[in-house]
């Protein structure tokens, strides 16, 4: 943010950080596949959010 006078001068500029602290929506559209070796979860989250499950956090 800059701020401006009658004589179009500008300050220097000024910043700020807003931390989030509002928790993400739950994930929709969850599916289980356990036909394999392995069980594949998928589903959506908000962007740029982690998956947690049983307390282990994927990217």
């Amino acid at each position: 943010m800059k701020a401006k006078d009658a004589s179009d001068n500008l300050s220097d500029a000024a910043t700020t950080t807003v931390p989030d602290t509002t928790a993400p929506a739950a994930p929709t559209g969850l599916a289980a596949d356990n036909s394999g070796t392995n069980t594949v979860i998928s589903g959506k989250a908000e962007p740029n959010s982690k998956v947690v499950i049983d307390g282990k956090e994927y990217p």
